[in-house]
């Protein structure tokens, strides 16, 4: 009889343990949770995408994005923010002449291979 009454109290001490320490987790999780509510709002970053030119249909679906400079493929016409970066997408326009973008990409490889070359 002892042993059973011993068996039950050991019993409820581990369930015990065991709510203490979700609740501990509850608290922490709900700590957190206010210490991201009571940050003030991060600064919006927008940005503009040009819309790649391509010869048979003037249009592409690559796009640049004016704040990161990265490529994104598949343009959809509900994108809100820029899909690399995050950045709120004020203007989607399309480039007439790709030959300034083409340039400018080429110019940006020498640069990096120079000072791949110079800090080897």
């Amino acid at each position: 009889m002892q042993q059973h009454q011993a068996r039950v109290v050991s019993d409820q001490i581990t369930a015990l343990e065991n709510l203490l320490g979700t609740t501990q987790k509850d608290l922490v999780a709900l700590k957190l949770a206010r210490e991201i509510l009571t940050e003030p709002p991060r600064k919006v970053t927008e940005c503009t995408l040009r819309q790649h030119y391509a010869l048979i249909s003037k249009t592409s679906f690559v796009v640049d994005c004016s704040e990161c400079h990265k490529e994104s493929f598949g343009l959809e016409e509900d994108w809100s923010h820029c899909p690399k970066c995050g950045s709120a997408v004020t203007k989607v326009h399309r480039e007439d002449d790709p030959r300034g973008r083409l340039q400018s990409k080429a110019a940006q490889e020498l640069f990096t291979k120079l000072q791949e070359i110079t800090h080897v």
